[in-house]
């Protein structure tokens, strides 16, 4: 047979070369059925006692390599799942664009409002902390009226920036308590939190449900230096 041959299933009828029917000079030899004499497989003669394996998982071609094929049943099966997982793959995708689409859409909204929060004029009877809360206060009027997860994502916004620098003498790790998220905060100068000697617990009371822990690891980093705890 010229080229690769024809991909045929296995037989439980087929003969099983041994060293008399091999070929010299490692010339390709065929392997026939008894009853039609048709050509089945080409083999390649080796010094392998069994080329053929009637698992049906081995198949030498002419040009010497090997190839791996599966019975029929389980490749149907190997097919099904590689369609799921493109299946569940597309699905996956989908919701991903279609959260960013949302993203997207939410950020030009609170970057609008932002602007216009920063605009606010500071009047001659404010001080510069009253101005900053009158800021913050008129852009969080502006948003009232949105979802919670617009407003989360405005505070966060505008907290992460800030929560994600550490300071050099402070070291930090995210950690899960009860199922909840938080920022373990504690002195450099100790390796091991567990071995400060005192633990403080910060729990945000504001805006706990609008905010992040990286919103509020500036300020667990001055109460962990102060209080010289974890």
């Amino acid at each position: 047979m010229d080229g690769e041959p024809r991909r045929i299933p296995l037989m439980p009828k087929l003969l099983e070369l041994t060293k008399s029917d091999r070929t010299k000079n490692n010339k390709p030899k065929q392997l026939w059925i008894d009853q039609s004499r048709k050509p089945l497989r080409t083999f390649i003669a080796s010094n392998d006692p069994a080329p053929w394996r009637p698992s049906g998982l081995h198949r030498e071609n002419a040009g010497g390599s090997s190839t791996c094929s599966l019975p029929r049943d389980q490749s149907l099966t190997s097919l099904k799942s590689v369609v799921n997982i493109l299946i569940t793959a597309r699905k996956s995708l989908g919701e991903a664009g279609q959260y960013l689409k949302e993203a997207k859409d939410k950020a030009t909204i609170l970057g609008g409002y932002a602007m216009k929060g920063m605009k606010t004029k500071k009047q001659v009877t404010w001080n510069t902390r009253f101005w900053l809360l009158m800021i913050d206060i008129r852009t969080l009027a502006l948003t009232i009226e949105h979802d919670l997860s617009t407003l989360r994502a405005l505070t966060d916004a505008a907290g992460k920036p800030v929560g994600w620098a550490v300071a050099g003498d402070m070291q930090s790790k995210e950690v899960t308590a009860g199922g909840i998220r938080c920022v373990w905060v504690w002195p450099k100068e100790v390796e091991d939190p567990l071995l400060v000697p005192g633990k403080l617990l910060y729990v945000h009371g504001g805006a706990f449900c609008l905010g992040s822990p990286e919103t509020h690891k500036q300020l667990a980093q001055q109460l962990s230096r102060r209080s010289k705890a974890a």
